[in-house]
């Protein structure tokens, strides 16, 4: 039977799901059914065969898909904020990702001796808090050479462009906005960290 509406109607209701059908019909493939098609089986001979390098394939690109989202491309985070909010927002975010430690800082006078001894490859920043700004902190990070080299993004609500410009200028290399959402961030994070690694 001619499925091409049904087909139709499965890619308006669910774009996103590929499609593999099962069939001896050796047009499906040409003509403009195949469009809607993420994949046409022969259920002609060798379909046993078939069947089992098709969910090889399958198996293998979704492990490939899982891995590339659980990669981070550095393996010690440093957070420093004041606000449990914010802690476990950034603990979310970043949970499933295998291999990554976070030590998560709410004091900030303890921040410097806590990073020369946990070595982190990029640090989280808070811009505003209490007992020390974080742009006080960002410009003593960068007179150590023990930390110097580190990177340092900030965390901030702070929109007007001198603010931001003057966390940059002391030394943060990125301005990541409050609020943000867990299911972005991750991703974020990591393309800004690679799009400025060497920029330190």
């Amino acid at each position: 039977p001619d499925i091409s509406f049904i087909l139709k109607k499965i890619e308006c209701a669910y774009s996103k799901i590929p499609i593999t059908v099962l069939t001896s019909d050796k047009s499906m493939g040409s003509d403009s059914r195949g469009n809607l098609l993420d994949k046409v089986i022969d259920k002609g001979a060798g379909l046993q065969a078939k069947l089992a390098e098709f969910y090889r394939d399958l198996v293998d690109a979704k492990t490939a898909e899982v891995v590339k989202v659980l990669r981070a491309p550095f393996k010690r985070l440093m957070l420093i904020d004041d606000s449990e909010h914010i802690h476990n927002l950034v603990k979310l975010a970043l949970k499933k990702h295998e291999g990554l430690e976070i030590l998560i800082v709410s004091n900030p006078l303890e921040a410097f001796y806590k990073a020369t001894s946990f070595e982190p490859e990029l640090i989280l920043l808070d811009a505003e808090m209490p007992e020390l700004s974080g742009k006080e902190l960002c410009l003593r990070f960068k007179k150590s050479d023990q930390t110097k080299g580190i990177p340092i993004f900030f965390l901030t609500a702070l929109t007007e462009e001198s603010k931001t410009k003057e966390l940059l200028d002391a030394g943060g290399i990125s301005i990541i906005q409050k609020p943000f959402s867990p299911k972005t961030f991750a991703q974020n994070v990591f393309e800004l960290y690679s799009s400025k690694n060497g920029m330190v």
